[in-house]
């Protein structure tokens, strides 16, 4: 069964002190334990001060054996469009001395979503080794959640808990563009998913995760035999009742074990 926490934080700050230390822990246990570390990340604004602080870890002595790979992509059609590729690289992966060889990014000059989700399905089953049937064991993903409960490019109605596909295209209802995202199976199959939550616009979608609204693609994050940590700050804990009630002090957060509520 998961192991879920909630951490609340006074500000984005101290939330960010400890996301970092906890990466780097998390990086060099993986290491040490399996030889690599293989790490999924997202492009979301809420970890810019994250990347950016990682960025200058010049005494990480892991980064040959670090791999990155994108929880979710967005198409990118001329160069200078926007995608999550170039984020990543703007404000991290610029800066560190990893192998081209262990960046692994979801295509995002492709023609339809189907394509590049197949294209990255297969670069995933070479790169884990797996058969058709397998998912790999991801050992941190980092997400950020939106106000409607989405995570990576997994949109309420758009989550299929059943598919076996390791990556889907999904296609945007309001305009011609599309995502590509890691399905949720491959979500749950992590070591341990970090998600990020702050500021007060984030209070209620928050909320209604926490009593396991399954409307919300965030309330299905559950991994197999992996850990889900809630890192949030005290703004986005406000309406999460005696949760958000406490004193915050230096960099250390109030721990809130979740076994007893309907998350």
């Amino acid at each position: 069964m998961a192991n879920r926490r909630l951490l609340i934080f006074e500000d984005r700050t101290r939330l960010t002190d400890y996301l970092l230390r906890h990466w780097l822990r998390r990086a060099r246990a993986a290491i040490r334990l399996r030889g690599s570390f293989q790490t999924a990340l997202a492009a979301d604004p809420e970890a810019v001060e994250f990347y950016c602080r990682l960025s200058g870890q010049d005494a990480f002595e892991g980064w040959g054996r670090t791999h990155v790979f994108w929880t979710d992509e967005r198409r990118a059609v001329a160069d200078g469009d926007p995608s999550h590729y170039g984020f990543l690289k703007e404000h991290f992966l610029n800066y560190i001395p990893i192998p081209l060889e262990n960046i692994h990014p979801i295509p995002h000059r492709c023609d339809s979503a189907r394509e590049g989700a197949m294209a990255y399905e297969r670069h995933l089953r070479d790169h884990f080794q797996l058969d058709d049937s397998e998912y790999p064991s991801l050992d941190w993903i980092l997400l950020g959640m939106d106000t409607d409960g989405r995570i990576a490019a997994l949109f309420p109605g758009a989550v299929d808990r059943q598919t076996t596909a390791l990556a889907a295209g999904i296609m945007l209802t309001t305009t011609d563009a599309f995502r590509i995202t890691l399905t949720l199976p491959v979500l749950n199959h992590a070591r341990e998913i970090v998600i990020l939550a702050t500021g007060s616009e984030k209070a209620p979608v928050l909320r209604e995760v926490f009593h396991g609204r399954q409307a919300y693609p965030a309330a299905h994050v559950r991994p197999v035999d992996g850990d889900v940590l809630y890192l949030v700050d005290r703004r986005a804990a406000g309406r999460l009742g005696d949760y958000g009630n406490h004193y915050y002090h230096e960099d250390e957060a109030v721990v809130v074990p979740l076994v007893n509520t309907d998350f």
